[in-house]
């Protein structure tokens, strides 16, 4: 019975071991530490890194003008490559449709467009031109004038200057009438009461007013009638009455000639200048304005097309000054006294 007793106290014992587990430590799966309960998913990403689109440069546009000067575009060039920035030309330009690396719009066109532009696209700066010095400017628009007023009565000062016995004349659109003014006040400063020492005896420079439209018949036919009754020496052909068939016509008669543009090669021989302005000294100084306020700058006054037999070096000191003291306001075209 004892015997019996122990087996069975003994097989229980056995069946009881049996029965548990050892304890065992799971292997972790994770590949980096987490905390917070934050899943592996979370932790590990498989993307790639991304790269920060490189910035286009800058953008000037040269609108209103079919073909730009090339001392203008060379100017513009020239700046913009400064700051690392691309130049295009185009005829109009398109506000809505700018692109957004647009610095800079020089406008060569109609200035009344001028002000719409700067308008309708305030995040560019706006370079205008414009012949009338009554603009105003606004944060992203500068003007450079151009004035026509100084321009002709540039022409007038130097059309005395070169002449004999101060026989001067102009061929003038008759509008406006603020042109032919400022040309004879130009002749005016030079002489005061410019009479000759022989008949007849008036008060040069005198001006012949072609109306609009007039060809080149119509403007050698005034010039012919001037000569009969002045005698002229000098002849100023404002570009609003001349032509390639007047200039053609010119050509071969004595006369010593002003012009506000370049002359034909068969008129250079008797070309004394060429009044002009210097529109790339202007852009320069309107330049830094691409980044500041606005402003109305003053274009210079130049000359080219000088011809040294005609304008002599002694002459070209006298007129320089007048150059400047236009360009200072210290001269104005249509109020000197006769």
């Amino acid at each position: 019975m004892m015997r019996h007793t122990l087996f069975l106290l003994i097989l229980a014992l056995l069946l009881v071991g049996c029965g548990q587990t050892p304890d065992v430590v799971p292997a972790s799966t994770d590949l980096v530490p987490t905390t917070g309960g934050t899943s592996t998913a979370d932790v590990v990403s498989t993307d790639l890194p991304t790269s920060t689109p490189t910035p286009l440069p800058g953008l000037v546009l040269i609108g209103g003008m079919d073909v730009v000067a090339p001392e203008i575009l060379s100017t513009i060039e020239t700046l913009a490559g400064e700051n690392g920035w691309t130049v295009e030309t185009t005829l109009t330009v398109d506000a809505a449709g700018l692109r957004p690396e647009t610095r800079v719009i020089l406008w060569l066109g109609d200035p009344a467009a001028a002000r719409p532009l700067a308008e309708a696209a305030p995040q560019a700066r706006v370079i205008a031109v414009s012949p009338s010095a009554a603009v105003e400017a606004t944060p992203n628009l500068t003007w450079i004038v151009t004035d026509l007023d100084q321009q002709a009565f540039a022409a007038g000062y130097i059309s005395m200057l070169v002449t004999q016995d101060w026989r001067a004349g102009g061929l003038l659109p008759a509008e406006p009438g603020t042109w032919s003014e400022a040309f004879l006040n130009g002749g005016r400063y030079l002489c005061g009461r410019c009479i000759p020492l022989y008949a007849p005896i008036v008060e040069f420079p005198v001006a012949s007013n072609l109306p609009a439209g007039a060809g080149a018949p119509a403007a050698l036919e005034a010039l012919n009638a001037l000569n009969s009754q002045y005698y002229l020496d000098t002849v100023f052909v404002h570009p609003g009455v001349s032509s390639p068939e007047l200039l053609a016509g010119l050509a071969g008669q004595e006369y010593i000639f002003v012009g506000l543009q370049s002359p034909p090669e068969e008129l250079k021989a008797r070309w004394a200048a060429t009044v002009s302005f210097d529109l790339p000294a202007a852009l320069r100084q309107a330049w830094p304005q691409a980044d500041a306020a606005g402003a109305v700058i003053q274009a210079p006054l130049a000359l080219q097309d000088i011809n040294p037999e005609i304008l002599t070096e002694g002459k070209i000191k006298l007129l320089n000054q007048v150059l400047q003291d236009l360009q200072q306001g210290l001269i104005a075209p249509l109020s000197i006294a006769p």
